[in-house]
C-alpha cells in the first residue's frame, strides 16, 4: 500500500502541469509568470501603442505591475496540441486570434511580432493593426 501511494505521488508530480488556473489569472510556476486571464483578453483589440498602455494601466487581482509580453514570453503559452486553441489548456478566456507582443521586427521598427493562437504560428505586421492583448507580471 505504501508503495502504491509513493508511486502515485511521483507520477502526479511528473505529469503535473506547470500552469495553475486561478480567478482571472493563470500562473506559470516554471517561469514565475502570472498571466491575465479574464474577459478583457477576448473583448479588446488594440494597436501596438495602446496595447502597451493597456498593460501598463491594468489593475487585476490587486496587482498594478502588469506588463506587455515579449515574443519569448508569449510563445511560452503556445500549445499546438490543444484541441480548443493553440494555447495552454489552463487558460479559460481564449479567442482564436492574433495577440500582440512588444518585440519589434529587427529590420522594420514599425512592425511587431504577434502570436496567432488559432494555430500557434508567430509572425509580424505593422504596428497600426489592432490585435488582442494578454498581459503578464513577474511573480516575485
Amino acid at each position: 500500500m505504501k508503495y502504491l501511494f509513493i508511486v502515485s505521488i511521483i507520477l502526479s508530480s511528473v505529469f503535473a502541469s506547470d500552469f495553475i488556473k486561478k480567478q482571472n489569472i493563470v500562473i506559470d510556476n516554471k517561469n514565475n509568470i502570472m498571466w491575465q486571464d479574464n474577459n478583457d483578453v477576448v473583448l479588446y483589440k488594440e494597436n501596438i501603442t495602446m496595447a502597451n498602455v493597456y498593460c501598463e494601466n491594468l489593475i487585476l487581482n490587486g496587482y498594478i505591475d502588469w506588463k506587455f509580453p515579449s515574443i519569448k514570453q508569449l510563445s511560452m503559452i503556445i500549445d499546438v496540441k490543444s484541441k480548443k486553441s493553440a494555447i495552454t489548456k489552463e487558460f479559460k478566456f481564449i479567442k482564436n486570434d492574433k495577440y500582440w507582443t512588444n518585440t519589434s521586427y529587427v529590420n522594420m521598427k514599425d512592425n511587431f511580432w504577434y502570436v496567432d493562437f488559432t494555430n500557434g504560428k508567430i509572425n509580424f505586421t505593422s504596428e497600426i493593426q489592432e490585435y488582442q492583448v494578454r498581459c503578464y507580471r513577474d511573480i516575485k
